[in-house]
């Protein structure tokens, strides 16, 4: 195991246990749960209380206070049934747009590191090891968009999906895949460590090379053309 092996999971737990630290905010779920069901009726109790206590985990203190939260699950909170099916379909189309663009992009700067090009430069190692989309949880986060995500959208376990996944319809699998974009807030560094990583395993098996033409029967004949390789 190589030193970027064993640092790297230090580094997303030291990240992560900074994140952990800093979520100290005493937010009024539960007043704000009564409040919004008294709006939109008791139907939309369990979605506000489901919603109010994701957006309130991954709260913190550089959010807004107390009174911040409050006005943001007042004015964000998509009560019914219609406002529901218009902010899925935005955020579907989104999400779509940025992360569907960003892999594009991943796809095309990583072209040196699977195509042979020729020489992999260094500076083909630092386009592909760059994340066009590492700091877009941080953004959506720092915008509350991520948060408006998850006072409207569940969050749901592997065992309830196993469960009850089966009677689930298409609409409700991509709710609960939309909400799954938003469980973790990790730092834009914790995820730029991972593409910077997953960027090395990608050179090295780029360079792990399969020279045929040194493959030979019995006779010594060679049973591939010179420079025929296999990766």
């Amino acid at each position: 195991m190589n030193k970027r092996q064993v640092c790297l999971p230090a580094l997303v737990l030291t990240l992560l246990a900074g994140i952990a630290a800093a979520a100290d905010p005493v937010l009024p779920v539960a007043a704000l749960e009564t409040e919004l069901v008294a709006r939109y009726g008791e139907a939309q109790r369990e979605r506000a209380r489901q919603g109010l206590a994701q957006a309130a985990a991954r709260w913190r203190s550089s959010d807004g206070d107390a009174a911040a939260f409050a006005e943001f699950a007042r004015t964000q909170f998509a009560g019914t049934p219609a406002d529901l099916d218009t902010l899925f379909s935005r955020y579907e189309y989104n999400l779509e747009m940025i992360f569907g663009h960003g892999l594009e992009v991943t796809r095309q700067l990583s072209v040196p590191m699977h195509v042979d090009k020729g020489e992999i430069a260094p500076y083909d190692e630092a386009f592909a090891a760059w994340s066009p989309t590492a700091h877009v949880l941080d953004d959506l986060f720092a915008n509350k968009l991520a948060f408006v995500a998850l006072l409207n959208f569940p969050l749901t376990s592997l065992e309830q999906r196993a469960r009850e996944g089966a009677g689930w319809s298409r609409r409700q699998w991509a709710e609960t895949r939309l909400a799954e974009t938003f469980r973790q807030r990790v730092p834009a560094a914790a995820t730029q460590a991972v593409t910077e990583a997953g960027a090395a395993a990608e050179r090295y098996i780029a360079g792990y090379n399969l020279w045929m033409h040194h493959v030979t029967d019995a006779r010594g004949r060679r049973l591939f053309p010179a420079g025929t390789r296999l990766l």
